[in-house]
Formats: C-alpha cells, structure tokens, sequence
C-alpha cells in the first residue's frame, strides 16, 4: 500500500517512520451513495399488490351473497306462497301446550288491480283465513293490501304425542295450501 493510497476500510493505520496514527474514512462518500431521495412507488396499491387485491374481491364477493342470502333468500325459504299471500309459520313449546303462529301477509299492490287502474271505492268482499290443524280451526278476515295478520294455534301436547311433523292446513277464498313445521323437543 502506497502512502498516497487511502485504506478501503476505516481502520487506523500507520505511516512508515511515523508515530503517527492516520484514521481514513469514506464517510462522506458512503452517505452521498446512501441519500437516495424518496420516490413513492408508481401505480396503485392494487397495481403493486394483486395478489391482496383478488384477496379482498373475493372478500367483497362473499359479504355480498351473505347479506342477499340473510335479507333476500332466509326470509323466504320458509314461506308458501297462496295466491297473493305468502304464508308463514312458527311453533313454540309452552309446558303442556303448543302454540303454532300462522303470519298471513299481503304484499303492497293487488295483484287483481291493473297498474294504472284507480283504486276501487265502496264496500269489497275481504276473504276469509281459515288455519286448522289436530282437529282445531280458526277464522279470521284475510290482510289488505301491505298488511299482515298472524293467526295463533294452541294445540294439547298430548294431541300431538310421537309425531315429528305439525301440518296446519290454510284456506283463504278458495286456495289451499299446507304448511308443515317441525315440533320442537322437550
């Protein structure tokens, strides 16, 4: 190593015939070659990140098909439809009593009246709801239009003894339908 050469490392190091020690450093250098200014990366974060993208697509997909199935398809799976009611039902257990709650709803428009027709005035006939089941029956007046009417059953427990399934028959005008709930257990 010549006198006039710098050492490659910042180690000390020793002139020849000198009691001097020499520290040699690039430190100025090193800096310059270290400060880079800061350049934000091109594109979007989607653009630079695909595979988190797709990732959370599919995310979104999912959320999206819950909430139609929680809001759209539950609701109506277990619904018949009679005419332009729809019919739900329901059991509840009560110590030595069943109670099965028959909810009759009619949707907002008729489905009878044309679109643009005025609405009727006068007296109409309203129909009659008839819900029985295990030899008992109930008659009440069909809902309106944007109405719903919930009709309750109370049935002996001792009536229904060693079956699993209750079928509540609905009559309204001339339409049937059957509805068939699961008893619940004790």
């Amino acid at each position: 190593m010549n006198d006039d050469e710098r050492p490659l490392s910042p180690a000390p190091w020793r002139k020849e015939g000198s009691g001097e020690l020499h520290f040699h450093s690039r430190r100025t250098e090193e800096e310059a070659a270290r400060c880079r200014r800061w350049e934000p990366p091109q594109g979007s974060f989607f653009r630079r990140n695909r595979g988190l993208a797709i990732a959370l697509i599919d995310v979104v997909v999912v959320v999206i098909l819950f909430f139609i199935y929680l809001f759209v398809l539950r609701p109506l799976a277990g619904q018949v439809r009679l005419g332009e009611y729809r019919l739900s039902g329901e059991i509840y257990h009560l110590g030595q009593e069943v109670l099965a709650v028959v909810t009759v709803r009619k949707g907002a428009t008729s489905a009878d009246a044309p679109s643009g027709a005025a609405p009727q005035s006068g007296p109409h006939l309203q129909p009659l709801v008839t819900v029985s089941a295990a030899g008992q029956e109930i008659v009440d007046l069909a809902p309106g239009p944007g109405q719903e009417r919930s009709i309750p059953l109370r049935l002996e427990k001792n009536l229904l003894k060693g079956e699993e399934l209750l079928e509540i028959l609905v009559v309204i005008g001339g339409d049937e339908a059957v509805i068939s709930l699961k008893i619940p257990a004790d």
